[in-house]
């Protein structure tokens, strides 16, 4: 609140400017009053005039006269101005007006006076006239005492010449009236100036309380909350307009509302259908009533909810406050069900799956019963969010959740873990009843889903883990469960596997070569090795396969069978194979630019999208050209996505770079892509090659599929060429244009290779 000290000698010019304009508005307010004392004065002087027969005198009366009627005029004109729109110069320009006519006024009736001990002995004439100016004086301290400048304007104006008509006078009396007068207009300025004080500081207290009534009244108003204040004797003494909203009668406008009394308020209330509501409610207010504080909600007959405080006040009253928190209600109703609940499927989310387990495990240990776990992992699920979009994706895990719920039924809770993995929990079920969820979740998790227009078939890997006395906790639960899962996983997907301890040996073996194989990527610990593809006839290498090979600090030389799928998995499989390209294409410059290098591939290479940019961009980079360059693939590379693969092929193929087709005759569809895919080359599987010696058929099989090769104007290479008389048989066959195998050599470092290729150019040369 605006507020203001004023200091005693505080002039007119400083007060606010509400206050000031009031002030000077004042003045010329009374035409009634100016009138009146006008004439009386006037006809004072003009009775003096009369009686002594003074022609001066006269013509001070005419003066008078003539100032009295201006100072009229000038009421009158402020009468037809508006104050409300004055500034302060506005008012200090009025106040000037004022001061220079009523000064001009008391400064004729004091020359008036004057004039009567200067002019005339009478002395009924003299007190007359000296009476006339001393009221006038006693009135303008009592009219004009807001304004400094008019009040000491007056006192001046009317001391001196008053002063020199009594000393003209002579003798000690008329000195002794000038000492009595002096003291009395020193008083009347002081009483001027403390009827200021007093009436600016009561001014400024009503504006101030005024402006405080009427911002209490807005913020009263305007609150969202309904209000209502009792006094001691429990009478309804304030209250505000938004109470009729939160209590739900302003939708009822035809009822009066009115608040007198406790009572009203409790039947007013919506808590009809509940009698304890207003119970409690009554209670509260008593007990406030003795000076304490309550809170409590209450749900009201139309749904919603409403937050009732009641403070108790000194006065022995207590205020209620009614708040709709019906909104805030759901507000956290619904966060308290995000909290606990997945919001795509509806089913626990995993801290809802922590709650449940560690309730449920202690119930279990109390009462000696046991608490299975089923861990379920959708198999390619992912396919359906890389071909469908994850919005089909979504609503396939909705519909996974409806029929997991259905099948589980009231045997148990099922919760989504995240992604596509769930969580279903069975409280005091046996063995083979667990075993039934689980074939069964397995069975109508791999019927067909409907997604729009497509059918989409997946599978369900089941996890089943149990609890085991009472050192089983929801972490090792879960971890056995998800263990088993991962078993059902690796023994071929769709199917179910209870947790062995043995698991978690290998599972843990299973990390400790995931961070092993972490650190070898991020440190490099990889290298390459070379395996020569020599020509049938001049038994020269035209090309070096790029092997990957890991030699771990601990464990030696470790498979490429064994980490390349653990890389796969851990999503490496893309940047270790930019490495291994990059690395091959360099060391590639360092053979005879008639010799190749071959780089096997990875599907999940072509499922970046960008790996057609990435052969570019290797070449420019290490300048080999692109027919040095041949990269095998096998037919895994069309299986997830078979159009965006022909494309990069394509595109690969009108680069220059050679396409190999390996592994060839060991899959389901070779043979159709043989139509489709612009390929140089056919690597023929060793596995035919294994028993060419002792088995007729696989020896026609080789003979048949290099026919239908040189048919199509590929290039074909045997693998796995291990003993002479494989090789005499292959010799046999003819039209075969590599080899490859121990035969001929071993993976060979890079150094080795150009070793190799020296003592075949020798060779040549001496031949």
């Amino acid at each position: 609140m605006n507020s203001f000290t004023l200091p005693d000698q505080q002039t007119s010019e400083q007060l606010p400017r509400e206050i000031y304009i009031s002030f000077v508005s004042a003045l010329y307010g009374e035409l009634r009053s100016l009138i009146i004392g006008s004439v009386a004065a006037t006809g004072a002087a003009l009775l003096i005039a009369w009686k002594t027969g003074n022609p001066y005198l006269y013509a001070s009366v005419a003066l008078i006269l003539a100032v009295a009627t201006y100072r009229a005029i000038e009421v009158r004109r402020y009468r037809r101005s508006d104050p409300s729109s004055w500034t302060q110069d506005d008012a200090r320009d009025w106040e000037a007006h004022y001061v220079i006519a009523a000064a001009a006024y008391v400064a004729l009736l004091s020359t008036f006076c004057m004039m009567t001990f200067l002019l005339t002995d009478d002395a009924f004439s003299q007190m007359l006239s000296l009476s006339m100016v001393i009221a006038y004086h006693i009135g303008v301290s009592g009219r004009n005492y807001a304004h400094d400048k008019l009040i000491d304007a007056q006192i001046l104006c009317s001391a001196v010449p008053l002063a020199i008509g009594l000393i003209s006078a002579g003798g000690y009396y008329p000195l002794i009236g000038i000492l009595v007068l002096l003291p009395l207009f020193v008083a009347m300025r002081r009483i001027a100036a403390g009827l200021k004080n007093t009436l600016v500081k009561a001014v400024s207290s009503a504006s101030g309380y005024s402006k405080l009534a009427s911002r209490f009244d807005t913020a009263l108003t305007n609150m969202p909350h309904g209000l209502v204040m009792f006094d001691a004797q429990r009478r309804a003494v304030v209250l505000n307009q938004s109470l009729r909203s939160v209590l739900g009668t302003a939708s009822q406008p035809e009822q009066p509302f009115s608040i007198d009394s406790l009572d009203d308020l409790i039947a007013a209330c919506p808590f009809k259908a509940s009698p304890q509501a207003e119970r409690l409610l009554k209670r509260m207010c008593l007990s406030a009533s003795t000076g304490r504080s309550e809170k409590a909600d209450f749900p009201t007959d139309d749904g919603r909810f409403l937050s009732v405080t009641v403070q108790g006040a000194d006065s022995g009253g207590f205020v209620v406050c009614f708040e709709d928190i019906t909104e805030r209600r759901s507000a956290e109703e619904k966060v308290e069900f995000l909290a606990t609940f997945d919001s795509l499927t509806g089913l626990l989310n995993r801290n809802g799956l922590d709650s449940l387990i560690e309730g449920t495990l202690a119930k279990a240990e109390a009462d000696g019963g046991r608490l299975w776990v089923m861990f379920i992992d959708l198999d390619n699920f992912k396919r359906v969010n890389d071909t469908l979009g994850h919005h089909q994706g979504d609503n396939l895990l909705r519909e996974v959740a409806r029929r997991l719920t259905a099948v589980v039924g009231q045997a148990g809770k099922t919760a989504r873990f995240g992604g596509d993995e769930f969580v279903v929990c069975l409280p005091s079920v046996d063995m083979p009843t667990a075993v039934e969820l689980a074939e069964a979740a397995i069975a109508i998790l791999s019927k067909p889903y409907q997604l729009s227009n497509h059918s989409v078939a997946l599978g369900a890997s089941v996890g089943v883990a149990v609890s085991g006395g009472r050192n089983t906790t929801k972490e090792k639960l879960l971890r056995d469960a998800d263990t088993a899962l991962y078993q059902a996983k690796a023994d071929g997907k769709g199917i179910w596997r209870a947790f062995e301890p043995e698991m978690a040996h290998r599972a843990r073996a299973r990390q400790a070569i995931e961070t092993d194989i972490r650190k070898a990527v991020e440190e490099r610990r990889f290298h390459l090795a070379y395996q020569p593809l020599v020509d049938m006839k001049s038994r020269h290498v035209r090309t070096f396969e790029a092997l990957l090979r890991w030699d771990h600090p601990e464990r030696g030389s470790v498979s490429p069978q064994e980490f390349i799928p653990v890389v796969e998995d851990l999503g490496l499989i893309v940047s270790l194979g930019r490495w291994v390209l990059e690395t091959a294409c360099l060391q590639c410059l360092k053979w005879p630019e008639d010799i190749r290098v071959a780089v096997n591939l990875s599907s999940l290479q072509f499922r970046d999208g960008n790996f057609l940019e990435v052969v570019r961009q290797t070449l420019k980079q290490t300048g080999l050209p692109a027919s040095r360059l041949e990269l095998e693939i096998t037919e895994s590379v069309l299986l997830h996505n078979e159009a965006g693969a022909l494309k990069d092929l394509a595109g690969l193929s009108r680069m220059g770079v050679r396409l190999a087709l390996d592994d060839f005759g060991t899959g389901y569809s070779s043979l159709s892509y043989l139509r489709w895919l612009k390929l140089d080359k056919i690597k023929i599987d060793r596995a035919f090659v294994r028993d060419i010696g002792q088995d007729p058929k696989s020896l026609k099989l080789i003979a048949g599929i290099v026919s239908l090769a040189k048919e199509l104007g590929l290039s074909v290479t045997v693998e796995g060429v291990e003993t002479r008389q494989q090789l005499a048989l292959l010799e046999e066959i003819g039209q075969i244009d590599e080899l490859q195998g121990y035969l001929f050599s071993k993976p060979l470092h890079i150094d080795e290779t150009l070793t190799l290729i020296a003592s075949l150019s020798q060779k040549r040369d001496a031949a």
